[in-house]
Formats: C-alpha cells, sequence, structure tokens
C-alpha cells in the first residue's frame, strides 16, 4: 500500500467491518473495490474522511453517485475532524452539483469529531487525535466490545495519536521510510514507541514510497519481528469480526 503517487499501490482505505460498517478514507482508488466488498448498498453505515489530501477523499463523489445509483435508501454518516463538514460538502458540490441533495439522494448526515470528545455511534465508540501533517488531518480510534483499531492515515506520530493508541489490538499507520526525515510523514524509526510506550498488539505499516517498500518491510522484521506486517491489497485481518484492508 504506497503514498499518493504511487503507480502500483494506491493510499490506503480501510474497510471496518463490526456492529457498523465504516469506510475509513475514500481516495479514487478505493471506490469500485469498495462497492463489490460491501454488495448491498445500504450496507455501508459512515464515511470517515480524515483530511482534504484527494488521495484520501476524491472519490468520495463517486462513490455516493454509485450509492445513489444502486438505489440506496439509509442515511449515510459522514465523519471527520473539527472543520471537515463544509471541506466535504464544497467536495460534493464540485463533483456533482447538487446530485446528493433530497429528493435526488439518500439522506447524508455529517458528524465532526473534536479530539477532546468522544462520539457514540451504534456501539461503537469513536475518538480522534490529529497528527502533524501538511495540512489537518486526525487519526481515528474505534472500540467495540473485544477490540480496538485505529488509523493513522497521514502523518507523523506524536504525543497526542500516540495515547490514542494505547492499548489498541490493531494501529494501521503510515510508514513513508526506513530513515529518511519528513515533517509530514512517519519514518519507521519513529515508530518503535509504538510497542514500547503505547503497547500496541499489532502494527499494519501503510503509505510507503514505492523505492522504500522493500527496505521497509525488512527492517521492520528486524525491529518488530511479527507485531508489524505491511498488508497487500484486499487484505482482512479478523479481530472477532473481519477488518478488510483495501486499497483497489
Amino acid at each position: 500500500m504506497g503514498d499518493a503517487v504511487d503507480p502500483s499501490a494506491a493510499s490506503t482505505s480501510l474497510l471496518y467491518q463490526g456492529t457498523r460498517t465504516l469506510l475509513l478514507d475514500c481516495g479514487p482508488a478505493i471506490v469500485k473495490v469498495a462497492l463489490r466488498a460491501l454488495g448491498d448498498p445500504n450496507e455501508l453505515d459512515a464515511v470517515w474522511i480524515s483530511h482534504q489530501h484527494a488521495d484520501h477523499c476524491f472519490g468520495l463523489p463517486t462513490l455516493l453517485l454509485m450509492l445513489r445509483q444502486a438505489r440506496r435508501s439509509k442515511t449515510l454518516e459522514l465523519l471527520g475532524g473539527p472543520g471537515s463538514g463544509a471541506i466535504i460538502q464544497q467536495l460534493l458540490d464540485i463533483g456533482y452539483p447538487g446530485a446528493f441533495r433530497a429528493p435526488k439522494c439518500f439522506p447524508i448526515h455529517f458528524s465532526e469529531i473534536s479530539p477532546s470528545q468522544t462520539l457514540e455511534f451504534a456501539g461503537l465508540r469513536l475518538s480522534t487525535a490529529q497528527t502533524q501533517h501538511g495540512v489537518v488531518c486526525h487519526a481515528l480510534r474505534i472500540d467495540a466490545a473485544g477490540h480496538c483499531v485505529c488509523f493513522s492515515s497521514d502523518g507523523k506520530l506524536n504525543n497526542a495519536t500516540l495515547a490514542l493508541y494505547r492499548e489498541a489490538d490493531l494501529v494501521v499507520h503510515e510508514c513513508q521510510s526506513v530513515e529518511c526525515e519528513s515533517i509530514n510523514h512517519c519514518r519507521l524509526a519513529d515508530l518503535p514507541s509504538l510497542f514500547s510506550v503505547a503497547n500496541v498488539h499489532q502494527l499494519a505499516l501503510v503509505h510507503c514510497s514505492s523505492h522504500e517498500r522493500a527496505a521497509v518491510a525488512e527492517r521492520s522484521r528486524f525491529l518488530f519481528g511479527a507485531r508489524a506486517f505491511m498488508p497487500e491489497p484486499g487484505d482482512s485481518i479478523n479481530l472477532g469480526r473481519p477488518i478488510g484492508c483495501w486499497t483497489r
């Protein structure tokens, strides 16, 4: 699972299936594969958008249009951090003006989750923390009965996200390189504290640069052993219920 300009592996989206089904980020490459995975157009309960970069949200208008054409009727929740509602609405209006307003479309509801609050969503507890990135970006924590999953999206690990990930069963975290320093992205050398401080149980490494992927895989095996892995497109992880990492 590569970075925004990787021709062989699009940026990461996560399909969470538990008591509710959530799609975490929606880049252009994910739409058709997500719909195939869902089957029923009413199965998807919410879409989380971490930030406004194209590879994380520009597939959303197409996804909503395809759900509409598939005769979805159930309300869809669009979730994000503070200020995300206006950005997402602007994206939808630019993509397909007027296509997602009543009575043409199924109901769409926006909810913003600030790092100071927790959203209870149909048996799930959703929490966020802001990452260190070029634009405002929020990591997401999903707590449910028996498991916890976290999704970093883009950005460097910081004290806020480290606290968010504490005791998580699975953290899906970006790792652009082994050692190359960046102000906007993580390197493998930044991540040992996920185990030593946050006591994360398992780590999935994503958003790797194409020229660094083999080196990240080799070095992560040395540093973390079986506790860390690099998922392939379409991989699923079972934590009581399947959790799928989809990229195309």
